[in-house]
């Protein structure tokens, strides 16, 4: 249809068909953006008058769902459930909460031995290396012993030890599928041990989650947990990486009640 002829009601009907369709509420909100964004251009072109887009009749809402996170108590079973060589790959992203592009786009020149540092650069997405991140050029993460131990041997028995060569990879030194490793390395593991699968929710960004929601529960501080994962907005890792339990439900509970006691009203609610 030309641009001028579409109305804001043609709008309301199509995504009504969106929902219709049975489309998550993300992807309706992407289609959305995009509609939003065509709109715009071709207003600040001169194409239309005005866009026929209205956000409080358009935009889909999205609701947040906790994300799953790994069972710690079930850790040790799980890893001894992967094949011995994808144990290094999935430890790596449980110990940095690195993403998967990151973890695939690791080389060893990424990896200070000396300064204890992972400096993540680069990514692979579709099969392709690429330069930066989501926020910032570089993103470093410290190496723990466990995980310079990891490292140290990978790199002792790899055929691919140059600086350029990534530090996990195929037999051809490519970058390892992350398909391939999600459907025939992790769901099998994961299903060999009783860990329920939940729809777009297991893959290695679960392990994310978790490096998030430990390091709030240890430390409880959240900017530690966005510094580990690299998000430049605090609020992106307390809305979606933090998970209160509720033990820590409990202590948030028993210090209002404190300052209760301390205020001495206590006997006057009796």
């Amino acid at each position: 249809m030309p641009l001028k002829a579409i109305q804001s009601e043609m709008i309301t009907r199509f995504m009504g068909l969106l929902m219709d369709a049975g489309l998550s509420d993300k992807y309706r909100k992407t289609v959305y953006n995009l509609l939003n964004l065509l709109f715009d251009l071709a207003y600040m072109q001169d194409f239309i008058v005005k866009s026929p887009i209205r956000a409080r009749l358009h935009r889909p809402k999205v609701v947040r769902r906790e994300k799953p996170t790994f069972p710690m108590e079930k850790l040790r079973e799980f890893l001894e459930a992967l094949p011995e060589p994808w144990r290094a790959p999935i430890a790596v992203v449980m110990l940095t909460g690195m993403r998967q592009g990151e973890l695939l786009g690791l080389r060893w020149k990424n990896v200070d031995f000396e300064r204890r540092l992972l400096r993540l650069t680069h990514v692979v997405y579709r099969g392709q290396l690429q330069e930066g991140l989501k926020t910032r050029s570089e993103h470093q993460v410290g190496l723990s012993d466990p995980l310079l131990h990891i490292l140290s041997r990978q790199r002792e028995r790899s055929p691919f030890s140059a600086e350029t060569d990534f530090v996990f990879c195929r037999e051809d030194g490519s970058p390892l599928d992350p398909d391939h490793m999600r459907r025939y390395i992790l769901y099998p593991a994961l299903d060999s041990v009783g860990i329920e699968r939940v729809k777009w929710g297991n893959g290695l960004h679960m392990f994310r989650h978790t490096v998030g929601s430990v390091i709030h529960e240890l430390s409880r501080s959240v900017k530690l947990a966005q510094e580990q994962l690299g998000h430049s907005n605090i609020q992106t890792t307390a809305n979606v990486y933090t998970h209160v339990d509720s033990a820590q439900k409990l202590d948030t509970a028993n210090l209002l009640a404190r300052r209760f006691v301390d205020s001495n009203v206590v006997g006057l609610l009796q």
